[in-house]
């Protein structure tokens, strides 16, 4: 990974998975660069997040996996917080941007942590785990697509989300970020944005909460022209109860 962008290496830092030459390239770069100190600050808390799903130590091969899913995902541009307006609908795709820092190697080791730390768990949360294992294995064929991307886009509100997608294997990851408490009886719901005779027709999705993880969505991303975020009531609505905040052309 020596001849790749620096940039490239924030998430592998990030995890102490990088060999002593990448790292010490790494944190020279670092004593320059304010968004990779930046991002890397916003590690922390996933960091201990995914601590706090297991004691037992990753496997060996974690740290490949992890490093080899970095080189696979092809990363877009930011979308910045322009105004109020969300980010108009369009099919075009979007040019292959800089390689830049990305969560994704935190979302593929805690899909792999949190396949290994669920397997001792107590049969009374057997069903969990199955989910949990099955949502690990998802997240893994997302990062492992040949054709993945990742969209990052800041919404008015400062949430910050993130986007990977792969139409080849028909599924999108969402990560959210600095996202503050819903309210009271309130949730944030995901929406699929399909485009039929010119109308937008907005399907639901899951919700989150503020300390929400990776969450896979569960449409059709190959008819999916776009992602958007509301905030609905707890639970969550089959129609959108407000216009949406964030939207994300894919």
């Amino acid at each position: 990974m020596t001849d790749h962008d620096p940039h490239q290496l924030l998430s592998g830092y990030a995890l102490d998975a990088l060999d002593p030459e990448d790292r010490a390239r790494f944190e020279e770069h670092l004593d320059s660069c304010d968004d990779c100190r930046r991002e890397l600050s916003e590690f922390g808390p996933a960091i201990s997040e995914l601590s706090a799903l297991s004691d037992t130590a990753p496997p060996p091969q974690l740290r490949t996996d992890v490093l080899t899913a970095i080189g696979q995902v092809r990363q877009e541009d930011p979308v910045p917080a322009h105004g109020e307006q969300p980010v108009p609908l369009n099919r075009a795709r979007p040019g292959r941007g800089r390689l830049v820092r990305s969560v994704t190697a935190l979302i593929g080791a805690a899909a792999l942590v949190a396949a290994v730390a669920l397997g001792g768990w107590a049969w009374g949360r057997h069903r969990l785990a199955e989910q949990q294992r099955a949502d690990g294995v998802a997240i893994s064929r997302v990062l492992s697509a040949p054709d993945a991307r990742t969209y990052r886009q800041t919404a008015p509100n400062g949430m910050r989300m993130t986007y990977i997608v792969s139409e080849q294997r028909n599924a999108a990851l969402a990560v959210p970020s600095e996202v503050t408490a819903p309210g009271v009886d309130r949730t944030y719901q995901l929406w699929t944005v399909t485009v039929r005779g010119g109308d937008k027709v907005f399907r639901p999705d899951r919700t989150f909460a503020a300390d929400a993880g990776p969450i896979l969505l569960t449409g059709d991303i190959r008819s999916t022209a776009a992602v958007g975020v509301t905030l609905e009531p707890e639970g969550g609505s089959s129609t959108p109860t407000g216009d949406p905040f964030a939207v994300q052309s894919l």
